[in-house]
């Protein structure tokens, strides 16, 4: 790893939101390598070769809520239920107070059901990102290999240029830690592992 050579980075029209479009993951069913996939303004879709799990778009589940008074005894009645799958019309409940049984008809909540990834997740179903890795009391993370070969050549060049007005490219928003020269050998041995992942 030649740490001096060094380059000139210019950060060029490399916007925060630029390497988003293929992210690997950590797929929610096998654990092995998955990719998320899609623009930012289409629907996402996750596929892991592995398993051939594959998942279009967020899921939507819903909470039955129960919320009326017992047409017998003026009895209120309220119970969430758990969350499932898919709406129903009714169901038949006993009064708590008078035993009567009742036909009672739901609201829903609607929540999208997101992945609970742990450390850093990818933004559209949580799942945990595949190349992180604990660098200090911080993550070097990256979305995928283009987007950590830029880290790479942000973090060897010797000179920074800024290009572009305001404070949205990917440099602009880089952590402290990264953009560190004190760090620069344990980054790029951090990155070296990071691309040996399979």
């Amino acid at each position: 790893m030649d740490v001096e050579s060094g380059h000139r980075f210019t950060n060029g029209a490399v916007w925060k939101y630029h390497f988003r479009d293929s992210i690997l993951v950590h797929c929610p069913k096998c654990n092995k390598q998955a990719t998320v996939k899609g623009k930012i303004s289409d629907e996402k879709e996750i596929e892991c070769k592995n398993c051939y799990f594959k998942q279009v778009g967020r899921i939507s589940l819903f909470k039955p809520i129960i919320d009326f008074y017992c047409y017998e005894c003026g009895n209120k009645i309220y119970q969430e239920l758990a969350y499932i799958k898919s709406k129903f019309e009714a169901l038949k409940i006993n009064c708590s107070k008078c035993k009567n049984e009742l036909i009672a008809k739901p609201k829903f909540i609607e929540v999208e059901f997101i992945y609970k990834g742990t450390e850093i997740v990818d933004p559209y179903f949580g799942c945990s990102l595949w190349l992180q890795t604990k660098f200090k009391n911080d993550v070097l993370w990256a979305f995928n290999h283009e987007h950590l070969n830029y880290i790479k050549n942000y973090v060897t060049a010797k000179l920074r240029e800024r290009q572009g007005n305001g404070y949205q490219t990917l440099a602009e928003v880089l952590p402290q830690f990264i953009k560190s020269s004190k760090n620069r050998i344990g980054i790029l041995k951090a990155i070296e592992k990071l691309n040996t992942i399979d």
